[in-house]
């Protein structure tokens, strides 16, 4: 619990009794690996701050899935319009390995909030700064070939290629298994 108020820190937010508050209303779970949190059609009720473990969200579309995002340790993990809407989600949410998380529900979020209004900076500053994040990987990877997919990967998520199967990696990358598997022989990581 305590790397999420840490976590809060370093966002710049910090409001210790909105935090005392917290400690009393904060769920802690456990995800196997592989475990899906969410799927297309449930409302995501919950905001997840990742203590251990690796989350993506994803789509399917037929034999095929899409990666949006594989969320580490030190983040937050919910599916934006489906949490802060409270609709139906279009995509997964999936524990890549055993993952430890501490949540809170909407409304325990929007109360939250009501008991300290300077905590709704705290809301504003995750949101935003997700969706940024979100926005940054789609226009850096734009445009991108694979092998410079490859590289964007290694600067900035090199942890990833050693935690995370090679097909979802693609998936991530947007590249297929045999044109990863190409560009990893060509640099010496089998």
């Amino acid at each position: 619990m305590e790397k999420l108020f840490a976590a809060f820190a370093m966002l710049g937010l910090v409001c210790e009794e909105a935090n005392e508050y917290l400690r009393t209303i904060l769920q802690h779970d456990v995800f196997k690996k592989n475990f899906i949190i969410v799927r297309p059609g449930e409302i995501n009720r919950r905001i997840y701050f990742i203590e251990s473990g690796l989350i993506r969200h994803y789509v399917s579309k037929g034999v095929k899935e899409m990666t949006h995002w594989i969320l580490p340790e030190n983040n937050f993990a919910v599916i934006h319009q489906s949490f802060f809407d409270q609709i139906a989600s279009n995509e997964y949410m999936q524990a890549l390995e055993n993952t430890i998380v501490w949540s809170i529900t909407y409304n325990q979020l929007k109360e939250t909030i009501r008991l300290y209004k300077e905590f709704q900076q705290h809301e504003h500053v995750i949101n935003h700064k997700y969706r940024v994040l979100g926005d940054n990987i789609r226009l850096e990877l734009a445009g991108l070939g694979p092998d410079e997919k490859y590289s964007w990967l290694l600067r900035t998520q090199p942890d990833l290629i050693t935690r995370v199967k090679l097909p979802i990696l693609a998936s991530y990358l947007d590249v297929s298994i045999n044109t990863l598997k190409d560009i990893r022989n060509k640099r010496g990581y089998k």
